[in-house]
Parts: structure tokens; C-alpha cells; sequence
């Protein structure tokens, strides 16, 4: 398939003819509604009971200057949001509601100045069990390769699974022998559509570390480029010095503090799994230097709190490391939330050769006896913690494949991965009832090598500042069938060292 930069509307219209055909192809009587949202505030869109949202179009940006009339310079009517499309669909098809923000943090800012607004074309359809399945079959879990015409010559997408990032096979002309592609591109699995492209992130050809890091992330925009470039650069882990590592771990902090966006990250986690395959060495002496890894831990736990969703849950995986992101209503959070991990069963130890589960110990779900990994949160957390001045909370759950980035020479063998969780602006400690985890020793230890067992979790302030392995706050341990479940009266990073 070849795409043309620029030509908005043809691939407006082309997308809705696809949804078109798909809808009518299969279901009669179906109309069209359109729901709007100015700048700032929220569309939900709901259909009846036993229907599921079809979005057919949609864009955030102004098409017109008689619609949200109320914000400054609405003339400018040639406006358009190249991400609102995908994101919508990821948001709302398939689902029989969904609530999205009409915001610069959720799609990008099109026209800076412009009083935008979100507007969006979808149907309601009504499906038998047998279509959903059908349906559901014909949904592909990779994107096609595609070509894009550019101004200055094609650029080719290879085909790539959902839920990874594709580099163009075009390639830029560079003295340093590194093959930097001219452009990045994020396949996104997208709830009720498949796997779909993100827009294309061009890259620029002579951009270094430094050159980002003295980048200012001024817009959304620019987040994104830096971003992106930043996983690039990383994909070189043999060449990253310990001063590189550190230089990394600042710009992640001021992306994850400046633009919070589900794309950014996408490229953040790519770019931290990169990280972990640095040499053990670079990343000890940037630990004892200016902490660079315990500053990408810290700063994927602060953009878990802050990240716009633009569904009801952020779920991104890569080999190594895996976060989860949901806003849920404190009823739900008093059922007990919980997180699992479980391996597909082949001999890959790759986080993305598994699959991650949220579960409810009220409604007993997850069974985390049978996970690698698992987590559960108490019931009653918001009255333990207090909580009674929010409609949501934001509740997030980290995983590390290793123990890469908690570094501590004097350390014994972390046995397991590494599993967090965190409440945003909660200091989740001294709880009445515990946090419980459970734990798989991973394939490098045989249970005959398993002498001692210590439930533990990492403490940013040990070892004046530089990080250490404590098991205080571990009330029992407990082992059966060959995994450990470990129960502590806070709320943080946790591992077992054998």
C-alpha cells in the first residue's frame, strides 16, 4: 500500500469507505452518529445495550469556525490531528462506551493558538455472538508493509507485529557506520480494528545525544521526536558508556515529565529495554556516578502516574519491561486489584512471548498461584489509606524481566523479575493488610539450588542514595508447588533473592 504525505482527506475518506464496507457488509440499517467535544472538555459516546461502537471518522482540530465558537481564533478551519483517527479506534470500537478527553495531551496539538475541538462519526452495531467471533477472527495482529511517498523519495515500512516499532528500510548516509533509519513507525493493537499504523516519526540524520539533550521539549511534538530519536540511538547498546547511560536516564526524566502521552511511552519503554541490555559495567559506575538507572525507574513511576489514557487502561510490553496504567473508581480499587505475568509455555523468557492480566481478588480472578508473577493489592485500600475525595485513582504496576537496572554490587542473586506497583500521590506503608505476591524463580535457578529465600524490596534512599535490597516490612514468607508468596505491609518494587 502507498500512502501519500499530506493528502488528509483521501485518507479520511479512505478509512471511512474501509469502515463502511465492513459495517455494511455485514449489518443492515446502520446510521450514522456524530458526537462533538470543544477544546478541554470530554465526549463520551454510549450506545445501547447489546451494541458496540464503530468509529468511522473522526479528527480533533477545527473544520469549521461555527462550531465551538467560544475559544479564540476559529478561523483557522484547515486543521487536522493525523493521530485522532487511530486513537479513537483504539478507544472506542468495540466497546459500547468510552469517554475521551478533548485535549492537546491526547492527540497533539494540530494549530497552535487555534480553539480546537473533537469530533467524531460512528454507529452503533448490533452483534450476535457468532459475528463478534467472526469478526474478531478477521482482525489482523500485524500491520502490512506500506510505502509513503515523501517529497523527497519513498519510504518503506516492512510488515511488523502489533505492538512493536517498525524502521524504515531506507536508511540515512552517515560517516559513523551506523545505519540510522530515516523513519520509526508504532504498529498499535487497537481494541474492534487489528493492529493498525501510527503516523511516521521522521528522524534526523545527524542527531546525537547531546544534541538531545540539549533539546527543550517545548510541544508535544518535539516530546515525540525526541523521543523517538532517543530509541534509536539506544538500539546500540554495546556502544553506550556509563556517561551515555546517565545522559539517557535525564532525557526520560524531562520527557516524562514534559509530555506524558501514550506514544511517548511507547518509545520511552522501548528505550528502556534498550537499557537493560546495556553492558553491566557502564551501568554500575552511572549507578554510583549520577544514579542514571535508579532516574529511569523512578521516571517510568512518575509518567505511570501522569500519562493521559486514552482508554480506560495504557498497557505496553517489550521484552523486558512491561507497564500497566488504569484509572479506576475506588469501588473497584476496594475489590483488591491485581496484576499477573504468565510465560506462553515455548522456552522464550521474552516479557512479550507472555501475557499480563488485571484481576480482582473480590471477584476472584487471576489465580496468581499459577502466574510467574503476580501481585495483589488489599481490599478496603481506600478506607485504609483514606481515600474519600476522588471519583478515580490511578493505579499502575511495573515489570522487569531482570534485575538490570536495580543495581547493588553486594546484592545476592535476584531470583525472580522484579514487580511494582504504585497509587499516584498515595505513600502506600504500615498497612493493616498486606500487599501478597507471588513469585516463579526464573529458568537459571533449579529448586535444589535454592538454599536461602528473602523477600525483598528495593529501597531508593539505602546506601546514602544509591539503592539496596531490604526485606523490612516482609511479614511471611510462604513456598508451594515452586512458587513464593511473599506478603509486605508497603507498596513498591519487590523481588525474591535466593
Amino acid at each position: 500500500m502507498i500512502v501519500a504525505v499530506g493528502q488528509r482527506s483521501v485518507l479520511r475518506l479512505w478509512t471511512r469507505v474501509l469502515a463502511l464496507l465492513f459495517a455494511f457488509g455485514a449489518y443492515q440499517g446502520v446510521t450514522a452518529e456524530v458526537g462533538r467535544a470543544c477544546e478541554h472538555e470530554t465526549l463520551t459516546i454510549t450506545c445501547d445495550a447489546g451494541e458496540t461502537i464503530l468509529v468511522l471518522e473522526a479528527n480533533y482540530g477545527r473544520t469549521s469556525s461555527s462550531v465551538c465558537t467560544q475559544g479564540p481564533r476559529i478561523t483557522d478551519i484547515d486543521c487536522f490531528a493525523e493521530s485522532t483517527m487511530p486513537t479513537m479506534s483504539q478507544a472506542c470500537t468495540g466497546r459500547r462506551s468510552c469517554t475521551v478527553r478533548a485535549s492537546n495531551s491526547v492527540f497533539g496539538d494540530p494549530c497552535v493558538g487555534t480553539y480546537k475541538y473533537l469530533e467524531v462519526v460512528y454507529s452503533c452495531l448490533g452483534m450476535t455472538t457468532e459475528q463478534m467471533t467472526t469478526a474478531k477472527k478477521d482482525l489482523q495482529d500485524f500491520c502490512e508493509e506500506e510505502t509513503i511517498e515523501t517529497e523527497t523519495g519513498r519510504v518503506v515500512f516492512p510488515r511488523t507485529d502489533g505492538g512493536s516499532f517498525a524502521y524504515s528500510e531506507e536508511n540515512c548516509t552517515s560517516s559513523s557506520g551506523f545505519e540510522k533509519p530515516l523513519a520509526s513507525r508504532f504498529c498499535r493493537l487497537t481494541t474492534g480494528r487489528g493492529a493498525e499504523w501510527d503516523p511516521p516519526v521522521f528522524l534526523a540524520c545527524d542527531v546525537s545525544l547531546r544534541n538531545l539533550s540539549q533539546t527543550p521539549v517545548m510541544s508535544p511534538e518535539v516530546a515525540l521526536a525526541v523521543a523517538t530519536e532517543l530509541q534509536v540511538i539506544t538500539t546500540e547498546t554495546e556502544t553506550l558508556s556509563s556517561d551515555d547511560v546517565t545522559v539517557v536516564s535525564v532525557i526520560i526524566e524531562e520527557l516524562a515529565n514534559a509530555s506524558p502521552t501514550e506514544e511517548i511511552g511507547d518509545s520511552l519503554l522501548t528505550t528502556i529495554d534498550n537499557l537493560m541490555h546495556v553492558d553491566a559495567a557502564a551501568l554500575m559506575q552511572s549507578q554510583q556516578g549520577r544514579k542514571g538507572p535508579t532516574r529511569v525507574v523512578q521516571a517510568l513511576e512518575t509518567f505511570a502516574d501522569t500519562v493521559a489514557l486514552t482508554t480506560e487502561t495504557y498497557t505496553s510490553m517489550r521484552p523486558s519491561v512491561v507497564l500497566q496504567a488504569a484509572d479506576i473508581s475506588l469501588e473497584e480499587l476496594d475489590k483488591g486489584q491485581g496484576f499477573a505475568f504468565s510465560l506462553s509455555g515455548n522456552d522464550s523468557s521474552s516479557l512479550t512471548e507472555g501475557s499480563v492480566s488485571s484481576f480482582t481478588a473480590e471477584d476472584g480472578g487471576g489465580n496468581p498461584q499459577t502466574a510467574d508473577i503476580s501481585i495483589t493489592l488489599p481490599t478496603n485500600l481506600s478506607n485504609i489509606l483514606q481515600i474519600n475525595d476522588s471519583a478515580a485513582v490511578r493505579v499502575s504496576y511495573t515489570l522487569y524481566n531482570d534485575s538490570s537496572l536495580f543495581v547493588q554490587p553486594s546484592q545476592g542473586a535476584v531470583g525472580t523479575r522484579i514487580i511494582g506497583g504504585r497509587i499516584a500521590g498515595q505513600q502506600i506503608k504500615n498497612l493493616s493488610q498486606p500487599v501478597v505476591l507471588t513469585f516463579a524463580p526464573l529458568g537459571d535457578f533449579s529448586p535444589e539450588e535454592i538454599k536461602e529465600v528473602r523477600c525483598v524490596y528495593w529501597d531508593f534512599e539505602a546506601d546514602a542514595g544509591q539503592g539496596a535490597w531490604s526485606n523490612e516490612g516482609c511479614l511471611n514468607t510462604t513456598e508451594e508447588n515452586g512458587r513464593f508468596t511473599c506478603n509486605f505491609n508497603h507498596l513498591t518494587n519487590f523481588a525474591v533473592i535466593f
